[in-house]
């Protein structure tokens, strides 16, 4: 859109309770060419109501669109109206119970807008606007539209460069931003004044604030019609997953604490670690785990405390836990892509076309060449294929070298305990606690390294995915979302993976004379990944809410004190200080969750309070969230979406992933397979678990191993070998492959009973609920009945009925 470059007055009106959108222009920037036809441009449409240039450095232009425009738009952009009323749905009683079950109080009908979208919609056409009664465009429709206008404002430039003539078009607000000729484009946040009013007189963001925002309301249903009407459906979509993520939670995090109850319950009658607390056994002393010059034998009463708990966390309870969170997680699943679909249906977006998607901002700027469109027969930047493959790669190699680092730091942490755990045991005082200190502060080392590359990392990630040039904004999330969550995997799930199937299975790791392979407790490892996932996961959690309540104050009080914003400074003052909204304001928040739910389902075997723990994190993180997003971050432009995009894939492969590691540390870490072929298949004690400590420890002899002087030369270690007087000394015994078997065996039936029921669950469980396809059916009926009936089309036929009978009569009369 090219218009004349010459003088023009516009208002200068400065009331702005009905603005809808707030441009903020750098004043040294208004003579430049660019800018100053952008503007011209917005009075030739008549968008700009008002300006504010009180200001020694910015100007303020307030934004409010003609309904005329609006309409244009949205028929354009084929934005939905309601039409109808839809009396095909009522929600049941029973489900209506169950959505109440565990959020106890109610919110006023003005909040929770249950029958706000109790309408039958269609794409808007003028030639139907009978059909849409009364249709008022509501205010987070009037900001998207505008965002429309804005972003298609073009206008052509031509350069010289070197006596070449270039032409170059600039398009939409975003790319003026990024090309630095305004400082910001936001849409205004309502004002929040005195929430003791009665929730009729509040504005939206108020009743957010008071009724979602506030913890208070802990235990709330969330008023998500009332998010989608404020900040739009990508923003609402997340908060329903986290919604409904938590709420699923509740029957893991109730049956952990069973779980719990009874590993406390059953400790005193559980025989080997009765037999491992027994003062009798003063003949049952434990080999060294280091060379005869620095550590002793210890004996076997000194492992009691760490005994006892490790019991708690593993007993027959856990086994049926772990296969409750497998199935947990299928069923998790298919629950959310119905909910999903329920959503997508009421929040008009089941048939939203993500083909109709923009260029990005920075991929127009950055793109130099250009080429014709077959399809629009439009100029469009053009990116060569081989040049961006080019750039994968380098992008690849990047990541490559990356995990290579990170491997590095876990083997660090690694060589880290086994020293630790060597030094601990030279001293008498400590070495009874060594077991509960090595993983410990090995755990808060790495979680510190976790953190802070995990921090480093996302900004070297986001380097790459600029780097790679992606058209799209939506291939340019997806790419984003991969990276991160693949390093984030590897940064915070490989040690626990070391510690799960790795330690203590005789890797012969050795440096000049000592032996760097960690060896488990006589309990076993399971306890050390207890410890492991219970840092991980509450440091994490505590970190990323001090994170979000933090950094997001930090940067308003900042920017308020750079701008000199007063209190009383105006509205729009106010919002030009907060956190601008980004591409990954959102997805910060999905990373998060979705690092927990691999915690959950991946380890929960190991901490069945992880659910528990996730929980009550997740009910304080829906608040802390809408705090941010209410009082630190600017409004965002209310943008649609269907689903939760790559997560959901990501999700699915975690639950994959996590039924194989769930059987995986059941058979090879926990001690289940081995006392159940003791107790039932061997029945060495009449099917009892007595002597179950004697069958598990080998003997070993000292002086075999180049140790001298000891106190006690023949000590006892956990394995399955022959004892230092068979001829085959230190060999694997029979038991051993038996167990091993079993083992295998286990892992086998274990993710094909899983996998086969998530394939039965996912067959009998469609994702699109019945009464939710009746809807979309009736809908798309309802709107060619409109279109059928509508005048317009009336009257076409009318006058094509007219013209046949003339054309009949005319052949008649001939």
């Amino acid at each position: 859109m090219i218009i004349s470059l010459g003088e023009m007055n516009g208002p200068s009106s400065q009331n702005s309770s009905d603005f809808d959108f707030v441009l903020v222009a750098f004043r040294n920037k208004l003579d430049t060419f660019e800018l100053d036809c952008f503007i011209k441009n917005l009075y030739h449409l008549e968008l700009i109501a008002g300006k504010d240039s009180s200001n020694d450095e910015l100007i303020y232009y307030f934004l409010k669109a003609p309904d005329k425009l609006l309409y244009e738009t949205a028929e354009k952009i084929k934005m939905k109206f309601p039409f109808k009323q839809n009396e095909l749905f009522k929600e049941g009683l029973i489900k209506k119970g169950m959505r109440k079950i565990f959020f106890f109080n109610n919110l006023p009908d003005c909040v929770a807008l249950e029958e706000q979208n109790n309408f039958f919609t269609m794409a808007y056409t003028e030639k139907l606007r009978d059909k849409f009664d009364n249709v008022e465009i509501s205010k987070k429709d009037r900001i998207t539209l505008i965002h429309e206008i804005l972003a298609r404002i073009s206008f052509e430039v031509e350069l010289e460069i070197d006596k070449v003539k270039l032409d170059k078009t600039y398009n939409s607000v975003d790319e003026l931003i990024e090309r630095k000729f305004l400082k910001n484009a936001f849409p205004l946040h309502d004002e929040i004044g005195d929430l003791n009013k009665n929730a009729e007189s509040l504005n939206d963001r108020e009743k957010l604030d008071k009724y979602w925002a506030s913890f208070r309301n802990i235990l709330v249903n969330q008023p998500l019609n009332l998010v989608r009407r404020y900040f739009g459906e990508e923003i609402s979509i997340y908060f329903a997953w986290l919604g409904f993520y938590s709420k699923s939670l509740t029957f893991p995090s109730l049956l952990g604490i069973l779980v719990l109850l009874f590993g406390i319950v059953t400790l005193n009658i559980d025989t080997p670690t009765n037999d491992i607390c027994s003062p009798d056994r003063t003949n049952f002393t434990l080999c060294p785990i280091c060379d005869q010059s620095t550590c002793e034998t210890i004996a076997l009463d000194q492992n009691c405390l760490y005994a006892k708990v490790y019991y708690v966390f593993d007993n027959y309870a856990t086994i049926v836990f772990s296969l409750i969170i497998s199935v947990w997680s299928v069923l998790f699943i298919e629950y959310w892509k119905r909910k999903q679909n329920f959503l997508q249906f009421e929040w008009d977006t089941y048939d939203l076309d993500d083909k109709i998607e923009p260029f990005r901002p920075e991929f127009r700027t950055k793109v130099k060449r250009q080429r014709v469109n077959k399809i629009t027969n439009q100029n469009e930047p053009y990116f060569p294929s081989f040049f961006r493959f080019l750039r994968y790669f380098l992008s690849f190699t990047t990541l490559f070298f990356l995990g290579l680092v990170l491997f590095g730091f876990i083997f660090g942490i690694i060589l880290y305990r086994v020293i630790i755990q060597i030094l601990l045991y030279q001293s008498d005082d400590l070495q009874k606690f060594s077991n509960l200190i090595v993983p410990a502060t090995a755990a808060i080392i790495n979680f510190g390294i976790i953190i802070v590359f995990g921090f480093g990392y996302k900004k070297i990630a986001k380097w790459l995915n600029d780097f790679e040039y992606h058209e799209k904004e939506s291939i340019y999330k997806d790419s984003l979302a991969i990276k991160v969550y693949l390093f984030e995997f590897v940064n915070t799930y490989g040690t626990l993976f070391y510690i799960a199937f790795l330690k203590g299975r005789n890797l012969n790791i050795k440096i000049d004379k000592y032996d760097l392979s960690e060896k488990c407790h006589p309990a076993g490892c399971l306890f050390d990944l207890t410890i492991q996932v219970f840092i991980f996961m509450s440091g994490k959690q505590l970190i990323n809410n001090i994170f979000e309540i933090g950094i997001p104050l930090i940067k308003k009080w900042y920017s308020r004190k750079s701008n000199r914003v007063e209190k009383e400074a105006n509205r729009w003052q106010k919002d030009n200080s907060l956190t601008r909204w980004s591409s990954g304001s959102i997805f910060d928040e999905y990373q998060e969750m979705i690092i927990q739910f691999g915690f959950i389902c991946m380890f929960a075997v190991s901490f069945p309070l992880a659910p528990l723990f996730s929980y009550i994190n997740n009910i304080i993180e829906i608040r802390i969230d809408a705090k941010k997003f209410l009082r630190t971050m600017q409004r965002p432009v209310p943008r649609k979406e269907k689903d939760i995009r790559i997560w959901l894939p990501i999700i699915k492969g975690i639950t994959r992933i996590a039924v194989i590691t769930n059987g995986l540390i059941i058979a090879f870490t926990s001690e289940f397979v081995p006392r159940f072929m003791y107790q039932f298949f061997f029945r060495y004690a009449n099917g009892t678990l007595d002597g179950y400590i004697e069958f598990a420890f080998s003997y070993k002899n000292l002086t075999d191993f180049g140790f001298v002087n000891v106190t006690n030369e023949i000590c006892r270690y956990k394995d399955f070998r022959e004892p230092y007087t068979s001829p085959d000394k230190y060999e694997y015994t029979r038991d051993f492959y038996i167990i091993f078997c079993a083992r295998l065996i286990f892992v086998l039936i274990f993710e094909h009973f899983v996998f086969g029921l998530a394939s039965l669950i996912d067959f009998i469980i469609p994702d699109v609920p019945t009464e939710v396809q009746e809807l979309k059916d009736k809908e798309n009926f309802e709107a060619q009945k409109a279109i059928w009936e509508s005048k317009s089309n009336n009257e076409c036929l009318r006058s094509l009925f007219r013209s046949t009978i003339e054309e009949i009569k005319l052949q008649d009369s001939v």
